[in-house]
Formats: structure tokens, sequence, C-alpha cells
């Protein structure tokens, strides 16, 4: 099998030289589908590239090797430039030629024949709030204790000025909670509102105060009477209750018995034995609040 393999590899290396030398000097035809690429502008101005075809195909005449390597390989490719220097602000009429042709071989036409409308427009730059995007929600026994913060709160887009002055706000990245145990600090990406505007920066920190759910009993809570009729002499058995508070560790660990209190409220017309439920009033940053016992006995006697 091995034999003769000097001899066999010096044939395949001179008929593979002879097929170079054939292509490099052999001309075809070909069409090249070439990037378009702006240049010229200064950097006060900003073509609205979406606007742009991403491709122009071009008719080129060139050696069979210049072309082959043309197609293998993308940066020898080549592109179409279009230079705009000096242009306005506004809307202006290209026409492409084979003068804006910059590839491999002798450019023949452009096919088929391709006008622009290109939108050049001044770059601006403006500062957006950030809307956070979240998925999912807390495990039923924690709770959120200083909410959801970014920073910074906004974000310096930069761009053409009418793609600019349309966006309201820039959103995040979706941030999930759930299985979120504890307090955290994290990075989170901010969602590209196009590839022609920039962003800066381009993620933002996220941070939130995290924490267990838990009760806390309050004994002996004594009961405040809210009367409609001021003759009525009221008498509550009990005249004390128990107030069962929940919410978030560190808020009930704060927690002051003086801020707890349980409040009955008689009506008019209430007269001989009966019975009423009474109200828990705690603060705001507690998460709810019951009474026990659930009613109490009331007294009630008219003066006079």
């Amino acid at each position: 099998m091995f034999q003769n393999l000097g001899i066999k590899s010096l044939c395949l290396l001179m008929a593979l030289l002879l097929w170079l030398q054939a292509a490099a000097t052999t001309e075809v035809e070909e069409i090249l589908r070439l990037p378009v690429i702006v240049s010229g502008l200064t950097d006060s101005v900003v073509v609205i590239k979406s606007r742009l075809p991403d491709t122009i195909s071009v008719r080129v005449r060139g050696s069979r090797l210049q072309l082959l390597s043309a197609d293998l390989f993308e940066n020898r490719r080549g592109e179409i430039l279009l230079d705009l220097e000096g242009r306005a602000p506004g809307r202006h009429r290209y026409d492409v030629s084979v003068l804006d042709v910059n590839a491999p071989g002798t450019p023949l036409d452009v096919v088929p024949a391709v006008s622009l409308d290109i939108q050049i427009e001044r770059r601006v730059t403006r500062p957006l709030p950030i809307e956070l995007v979240t998925t999912g929600e807390l495990d039923e026994d924690v709770v959120l204790v200083t909410g959801l913060e970014l920073a910074p709160a906004q974000v310096e887009v930069t761009g053409p000025q009418s793609l600019v002055d349309a966006i309201q706000s820039i959103a995040t990245e979706p941030f999930t909670l759930d299985g979120r145990k504890q307090s955290f600090s994290e990075r989170i990406g901010l969602s590209s509102p196009g590839l022609e505007l920039q962003l800066r920066p381009v993620e933002v920190e996220i941070t939130a105060g995290v924490e267990p759910i838990e009760e806390r009993i309050f004994e002996n809570v004594p009961l405040t009477v809210l009367r409609e009729d001021d003759r009525v002499r009221i008498e509550l058995v009990p005249s004390h209750a128990r107030v069962i508070v929940t919410g978030a560790r560190s808020v009930l660990q704060a927690l002051q018995a003086e801020e707890i209190s349980a409040l009955v409220t008689i009506g008019q017309g209430v007269e001989g034995v009966s019975e009423v439920a009474a109200e828990a009033v705690v603060p705001d940053a507690v998460l709810s609040a019951r009474v026990e016992p659930a009613r109490f006995q009331v007294l009630a006697e008219v003066d006079g």
C-alpha cells in the first residue's frame, strides 16, 4: 500500500500546482453579495442603518483563484463602501455604482441597480429610566423588606434622534424571584432597544432585602372601646385580648407592645348582653394580625 509513496505524493503536488496555475490565470465572472459599509460621517451624525440593505449584489470579473478565495475567506470578500462625507442631516438619494465597490477582481456592475434612500440624523444622548422586569414570585414564607432597587436608576441611550426620542424607558432582562430566601445584590443586564442604539451602562445592580415571615404573640392587650353613644356604659368579658401578628423578622423584633391595640366598636342601640368582634390595630409594616378570642361578651347599660 505504501510502495512508491514518495512518487505518488510528488504527482499529487504537481497536479495541485498545475491546478493553481490554471486557476490563477483563468478569468471568470461571478455574483458576489457584499456587505454595506458607511463612511465619511462625523461623530455628530449617524445613518439609520435599518433602512439600508445588509448586502448588495455585484458582478465581478477575476481569476478563478481570486474568487474562490473570496468565497472561502469572509475577510477577502470585499464591501460596498458608501462615502457620505459632507452630507447634512436629512434624506439623501444614493445611487450605488462600481466606484463604491471594494472587492477582489474587477467590478463590472451592480445587479440589479440599487438606489438607496439614506436617512442621516443627529446623534443624541438622552438619560432614560430603567424599568425592572421580574418573573416568578417569592415563596410564601419570605417577604421583601426593602423593595427591589436598581443602581443606577437611569441609563444613557445614544443613537439617531428619532429612535432615541421614541423610547420612554429601558427594560432589564427578566429577573426571577423564584427560590430566593435571603437578601441579595446582583448584576443584571439591560435589554437592547435596537442595534442602532447604544446603552451606557449595559447592566445595573439590583438589590433587595428578603427576610423570613414569622409570628409574634402579644398577651394581655387591653381592649379599646369606640362607642357611638356616650350614655352607654360598657363592660367587656374578657377585658384583655391576645394579638398575634405576622411579618418580617426584623419588623417583629422591633415591634413594641405600645404599638399594638385591640379595638371594639359599639354602635347605637346596644343594650343588655351581646357579642362583638375586636379588630387588631398594628403598624403598617406588619403583614397581618388577628385577635383572640374571636368574640367578646358585651354588657351594655344606658345611663339614666
